[in-house]
């Protein structure tokens, strides 16, 4: 089975083959896969699923009518090909590419009135099919020897389709076309998650709420590197970063687009005051009407080597443009490809369905949906979003009137764009006059000419290159490598951090929560390794740091700090990264202080100094200086877990356990390691950055979310329910396929205890029930804690009850298995569809360090922010009055680094 999943570096999706649920163990993990994919949130859309069904009721009876006449003129008939739909009586074919639950098959075999639509279960168990398609689609229709003469009808969502099947007279797709539209936008949230900043954004400038919630550092009297150590090497790093895009994007090379709700962005609950109103406008601003781009024709796709297209686009108000807003619009049929009139003769509506933004639904010349759609309610789906990519290094201030000009591409995967050099003003080209799509399907491109660049032979400054004579050659050599590793080629952070991670790393005031963190940390094991001595000793040496999670900020923050001698970073074969870390490292003038390690390296040769050797003992006795105190520091939830749930981050612990449990402390520094494996059997003080993991808990309304993974009943006339089997669900359904219960209804507090996840069956060893929220009834797939951003988890959030901590975990000892429970009250009447989870770190420990701390933690209001958190849904949503109470009950694998969760609903006080 194929399942989308989400590459949360590139920003790109890859078709992941897993096995196929019930089939592997009980460890497999390919059941959560499926169960966290995008096919049960797809399954509930239902505007895609009366669009592909009006769409086909409109194709098929056109094409058996047509099909008839040629049987009643040729007497000569097919034998259907295995894997093709048929209608023998007909000899319609349809083709449903990538059938999944096989809805779409389904829908066509009721719609030409086959003697019986295939089941769930043997369109899902066409193995041939899947492993020969595997291979591409273009083969598979090659070693098909058994296709049809005749075009068959082709119902897809994999684009461009089948093409040698779909190019054959009087062939048709579904959808039939397509169109791509923008929109310049005024969004400063995207502006940094597009490139790190040189300061932190305030919390207005994303629309008045703060990215990470954050406590305020206090350093407690701790000896600091500066108040401006943070903001330099933030400083640091978003002036490379800058220079690295410009450079990187001077050429021809266009930035990629990324994925959002923007619809988050723009709505707000009705329930908020009008202050909080007035600060949501500033989430993201339309600056432009919406404009075509590009149009393709699925019978006749472009080249694979793609079009480009230079469009005008007039502002039609004042702001930055940031970037450019994309979605696409679907005609699912065209005039000709069958019976597109109604009863009366006269022509149908176009059948539009498209993923415009909120603001545009309803006006099809702009990009939204129109005909039999404008009568259905557009709810939240997360399979399909919309996409935005920035314009330039900076944002573009435009003003109403001015024309901003952005050349777009596109090959067989994706679309980029670029804002054109010289815009704003007339520029003396022909506008489109509306119609961006002409010249996107010409492929014409107007070219400005690049104002050439300054070249001198001084270097900065005014200095020559070499310097004078009065400059001495270890100095020349000094310029010389600093100036190369100014000079080497960096990648842009966004090529190898996602955006949430930029959004993250450009926060100052969580940079300095760590740098104050760091200076307690550092004080307190050079205060103990003073003493252990007896009192200061001339020889004491500075700290030895190991960044164990490869974070790059907290390597060159250590690194700048007075008492680190050295820093040690464990750091994977990632090229950019290091040629980050030589840059960095260079610029704020530590280069000579961080070393990176490859982790399986470095643990090999921890491991190797377990049983110090002769000459090791001997060359301990010579070593007149103490050991040098350990500081061993992580920064959760780094880059590659931005798709995670947040436990996950916890890997750092391990590696804290494995370090701390060699008699070595620490395998090789920066500063030799004869002296750090010899001076680790004398007492080496050893010390962690966080201290402490705290596993958080909120009751919350989701209602859009938990509607999206409802159990499957009756889809457009057809029962799906076989399919919960296979799907992670909540809800119930009959035996019949009906829904037991209303979507987003809720059930009432009785007088006893509920479960809020059902068990399967007793178990007599009292285990209780945990892991996601409650399975379909019938066998249904439980659906694991779902990793999602709560402010892009489809809006309607709200926080029931208090804040309260499930779990503590003590990050300075040994890595085991915890439980703990609370009980969340409800503090006004509502209904609660999920359990919010989250993990707040303790950066350091004692009297006056309770500011310390970093969060991954929602904002209380839904606003937008980087971190992700894990989502509990409710087997059904529970009607809380006030003072209601619900049991969480948490469970920590030490073994797995996983979390288990169990939710009672207790019985009124």
């Amino acid at each position: 089975m194929f399942v989308q999943k989400l590459n949360p570096l590139t920003g790109e999706a890859d078709w992941v083959l897993v096995n196929e649920p019930g089939l592997g163990d009980e460890d497999d993990a390919s059941a959560d896969l499926v169960a966290t994919s995008s096919y049960l949130d797809m399954l509930t859309d239902t505007r895609r699923n009366v669009a592909y069904n009006a769409a086909l009721r409109r194709v098929l009876p056109a094409k058996s009518t047509a099909a008839r006449a040629a049987v009643a003129a040729s007497s000569s008939t097919s034998t259907p090909a295995h894997g093709l739909l048929a209608d023998a009586a007909c000899g319609v074919r349809v083709l449903d590419i990538g059938t999944g639950t096989g809805l779409l098959a389904m829908m066509a075999a009721r719609t030409l009135g086959c003697g019986h639509a295939p089941p769930v279960e043997a369109v899902a168990g066409a193995r041939e099919e899947a492993q020969l398609a595997s291979s591409g689609t273009s083969s598979a229709a090659q070693k098909d020897e058994g296709a049809p003469s005749s075009a068959p009808v082709i119902a897809c969502e994999v684009f461009p389709p089948m093409q040698n099947l779909s190019r054959k007279e009087g062939g048709v797709v579904i959808p039939a076309a397509a169109r791509v539209y923008g929109q310049l936008v005024h969004c400063p949230l995207m502006h940094h998650m597009a490139g790190l900043r040189a300061a932190a954004p305030p919390a207005a400038d994303i629309g008045g709420a703060q990215a990470v919630p954050t406590s305020p550092a206090c350093s407690a009297g701790a000896e600091a590197p500066g108040p401006s150590a943070a903001a330099r090497v933030l400083g640091a790093l978003a002036e490379l970063d800058s220079q690295a895009r410009s450079a990187f994007f001077n050429g021809d090379e266009s930035y990629e687009v990324r994925e959002m709700h923007v619809d988050a962005l723009h709505n707000a609950d009705a329930k908020q005051c009008e202050a909080q109103l007035k600060a949501r406008e500033d989430f993201i601003r339309p600056l432009s009407d919406a404009f075509p781009v590009f149009d393709f024709d699925w019978l006749r796709p472009p080249p694979p080597a793609g079009r480009r297209a230079l469009i005008e686009v007039p502002a039609v108000a004042d702001g930055s443009a940031h970037a450019v807003l994309l979605w696409w619009q679907l005609d699912m049929t065209t005039v000709d490809a069958g019976n597109n009139s109604g009863g009366n003769g006269e022509p149908q509506q176009p059948l539009l369905l498209s993923t415009a933004p909120c603001w545009l639904d309803g006006r099809p010349e702009a990009g939204g949906d129109a005909g039999p759609l404008e009568g259905v309610a557009q709810e939240w789906r997360d399979h399909w979003k919309q996409c935005w990519v920035q314009l330039a290094n900076d944002g573009q201030a435009v003003r109403c009137g001015d024309t901003v000009s952005v050349r777009f591409e596109h090959d067989d995967l994706n679309i980029r764009a670029k804002l054109a050099s010289g815009t704003q003003t007339a520029l003396g080209l022909t506008p489109h006059g509306g119609n961006g799509a002409a010249q996107a399907q010409s492929g014409q491109q107007q070219e400005e000419p690049e104002a050439p660049q300054a070249a001198t032979g001084e270097a900065p400054g005014g200095s020559p290159p070499f310097g004078g004579s009065e400059r001495s050659a270890r100095e020349v050599l000094a310029a010389l490598q600093h100036e190369a590793a100014e000079q080497q080629q960096l990648m842009p952070l966004l090529s190898w951090l996602g955006p949430q991670a930029l959004l993250q790393l450009g926060d100052v005031g969580r940079l300095e929560t760590f740098n104050s963190a760091l200076a307690v940390a550092l004080a307190d094991v050079g205060s103990v390794a003073a003493a252990s001595e007896g009192g200061g000793h001339e020889g004491a040496c500075g700290a030895e740091v190991v960044v164990v999670d490869g974070s790059l900020a907290l390597a060159l923050l250590s690194a700048c700090h007075p008492l680190v001698e050295s820093v040690t970073l464990l750091q994977e074969g990632n090229v950019a990264a290091g040629h980050w870390l030589k840059a960095s490292a260079t610029r704020l003038g530590v280069c000579g202080k961080i070393k990176p390690v490859r982790p399986d390296a470095y643990f090999k040769l921890l491991a190797a100094a377990k049983a110090p050797s002769a000459s090791t003992k001997a060359a301990s006795a010579a070593v007149s200086r103490p050991p040098a105190p350990l500081l061993l520091v992580s920064e959760p939830y780094f880059s590659e877990f931005e798709q995670l749930v947040p436990w996950a981050h916890l890997r750092f612990w391990r590696d804290y356990d494995v370090i701390r449990g060699s008699a070595a402390g620490a395998a090789p520094s920066a500063r030799g390691s004869a002296r750090a494996a010899g001076g680790a059997t004398r007492g080496r003080r050893v010390a962690t950055l966080p201290q402490r993991a705290r596993l958080l808990a909120v009751a919350a309304s989701l209602p859009e979310l938990w509607r999206t993974r409802h159990a499957l009943g009756h889809i457009e006339g057809l029962n799906l329910s076989a399919a919960n089997a296979v799907l992670g669900v909540v809800g119930k359904t009959s035996a019949g396929g009906a829904a037991l219960a209303e979507l987003g209804g809720a059930t009432q507090l009785s007088g006893g205890e509920q479960r809020a996840r059902p068990t399967d069956t007793d178990d007599d060893e009292g285990e209780s029930a945990s892991g996601g929220g409650g399975s379909g009834g019938g066998g249904g797939q439980p659906l694991p804690i779902l990793p999602y951003s709560v402010w892009q988890a489809g809006g309607g959030y709200a926080e029931l009850s208090q804040r309260a901590e499930l779990l503590s975990l003590d990050c300075s000892g040994h890595l085991g298995d915890e439980e703990g429970g609370v009980v969340l009250t409800a503090a006004c009447e509502s209904t609660c569809h999920a359990v919010v989870l989250w993990m707040e770190y303790d950066l350091a420990s004692g009297s006056g360090q309770e500011g310390l701390r970093v969060s991954t933690a929602p904002s209380a209001d839904g606003a937008p922010g980087p971190s992700v958190q894990g989502v509990y849904l409710l087997p059904q949503p529970v009607q809380l009055q006030r003072g209601s109470r619900l049991h969480v009950a948490a469970e920590f694998d030490g073994l797995d680094a996983d979390v288990s969760i169990d939710v009672t609903v207790l019985p009124p006080t």
